[in-house]
């Protein structure tokens, strides 16, 4: 066990020089990337968790970008830069582009009603209120969709009035999106973000045969947990990436190379309020909103079993934090890294109530 332990303490310490850049920004000072690798592995072994993918953003462009651990504890194969994580709900927003960049090619229009796209009603509702669920509804999660239905799929409140966060109403967009394309959606994501944005580690669906450089999943026990694994797309939870390609359309939001100025002022304006106790917080289209005295932030967490994910960014200053963990303690760490990385304390952590470490 000491020769073990003794091994994976070399390999990270080996990670530690294969850094990007010198030092990483913390509010007005200076944070040595040597210092945050020897913070980052004390945080993961400290906490338990197996493994972490991590980028940061400054000015605009990829400051920081490493992994750290192992992707596979009993085999003890350790995580590199191209090693795949579950994004999880980190999907969402990619796909929320995807569909922004139909509508401003004129194939689809917010605010027209899913169902005059698609024919016929999602998942057999027979509430009439179907008809009135549009993909701005969808993006800011007032469609009144649950997250995921339990037997029968049901509206749950009324469309357009209250937030509700929902992986349902975004299957229920990917089939429009398919529909109107006749593309399916990892065909339609490739197309339009991950090949113009020279995404190469991501996808939406899983093939065993080439994925070999994988995480596998840990618990709160850090037992192992079978991955999702998707071999067929889901919009709302079934992206695989690095940190380093979800850098990259990051980056592409803050210097709006994807969409354009009025879409992007679109998408960083609050479409819902989500928190009655905290009025900085709000919802855009396909992003969490939180305003805060350096700005804006765009924030999304992702929550699958076994993978845990996160991105903050500050649009005013173009920075930004993005990780993913192979463990279900892996948001309990994003205090630490959001004030670490970007010099913040953001009440978004307390809406999202997850136990901090």
């Amino acid at each position: 066990m000491k020769k073990l332990y003794f091994n994976t303490l070399l390999f990270l310490y080996f990670l530690c020089f294969v850094g990007i850049v010198p030092s990483i920004g913390q509010g007005n000072e200076s944070l040595n990337a040597d210092t945050l690798d020897a913070q980052l592995q004390q945080l993961i072994q400290s906490v338990g968790i197996p493994a972490i993918s991590i980028a940061v953003i400054q000015k605009g462009e990829i400051a920081y970008c490493k992994a750290f651990g192992m992707r596979n504890v009993a085999a003890q194969k350790p995580a590199d830069a191209n090693t795949l994580f579950e994004a999880a709900s980190l999907t969402k927003p990619v796909v929320a582009v995807t569909a922004l960049k139909l509508v401003e090619e004129g194939i689809l229009d917010l605010d027209k009603p899913l169902y005059s796209y698609l024919g016929y009603a999602y998942g057999g509702v027979t509430d009439p209120r179907i008809k009135d669920i549009t993909a701005r509804m969808v993006l800011s999660h007032t469609s009144g969709f649950p997250n995921w239905r339990v037997k029968k799929l049901k509206i749950e409140s009324k469309p357009s009035e209250k937030f509700n966060y929902s992986g349902e109403g975004f299957v229920y967009l990917q089939r429009v999106l398919e529909k109107i394309t006749g593309k399916s959606l990892p065909y339609l994501v490739k197309e339009k973000i991950f090949n113009p944005l020279m995404m190469a580690n991501s996808f939406l669906v899983f093939d065993p045969k080439i994925h070999k450089n994988h995480t596998e999943g840990y618990n709160k026990k850090n037992q192992y947990v079978k991955g999702y694994r998707p071999l067929t797309a889901n919009a709302a939870a079934s992206m695989l990436t690095t940190a380093k390609d979800y850098s990259l359309f990051v980056v592409s939001l803050l210097k709006n190379q994807m969409l354009r100025a009025e879409t992007i002022s679109q998408v960083f304006s609050p479409q819902i309020s989500i928190s009655e106790e905290d009025n900085n917080l709000s919802w855009g289209l396909g992003w969490g909103l939180e305003k805060t005295e350096k700005g804006t932030v765009f924030w999304h967490w992702g929550d699958n079993s076994g993978y845990k994910c996160f991105i903050a960014a500050l649009k005013d200053s173009n920075s930004a934090l993005i990780y993913f963990t192979n463990s279900d303690k892996g948001l309990g760490i994003q205090n630490k890294l959001i004030k670490l990385t970007l010099g913040l304390e953001l009440g978004l952590c307390k809406w999202l109530d997850y136990k901090q470490y």
